[in-house]
């Protein structure tokens, strides 16, 4: 009888100690409560409540990050031009539950973005002028992307 009272109580004691997690500097992390979103972790130590089915899911960067998109089209006066864009992108603290539910391959949908703009923005441009408007192309770029 007291074999059986005494590891009911260590078992109800262990049950309420938490797992614990830790998180880089430049990440968040994403935690699910029996696969449903549940909270974001920021860089540190913290306690995950594995007895009720809490656990890590994944992380974020929130590093800077760049992506390089080679673009190949035709200019108003028929030059075919290789132009490179490239994107600096870091994912927004409030926006992470979008970053890591809503996105499946964010490289993918930003580069269709940026072949989108600069393939309806340079075809309107003579190559001798295409320098000159990349400021206007590239708040473009930043309004699709917003």
């Amino acid at each position: 009888s007291k074999r059986g009272s005494s590891s009911s109580s260590s078992s109800k004691r262990s049950s309420k100690m938490p797992c614990l997690a830790t998180v880089s500097n430049d990440r968040i992390a994403v935690t699910e409560t029996c696969g449903k979103f549940n909270r974001t972790l920021g860089p540190g130590l913290h306690p995950i409540w594995c007895c009720v089915g809490e656990c890590v899911a994944g992380d974020v960067s929130t590093r800077v990050q760049q992506l390089d998109v080679i673009c190949e089209t035709k200019t108003r006066d028929n030059v075919f031009c290789h132009a490179t864009v490239s994107v600096q992108y870091e994912v927004r603290k409030d926006q992470v539950y979008d970053a890591f539910y809503k996105l499946t391959d964010p490289k993918s949908q930003m580069t269709a973005y940026v072949y989108d703009v600069v393939r309806s923005s340079l075809p309107r441009i003579d190559l001798d002028n295409v320098y000159d408007q990349k400021d206007e192309i590239a708040k473009a770029i930043n309004d699709e992307l917003g």
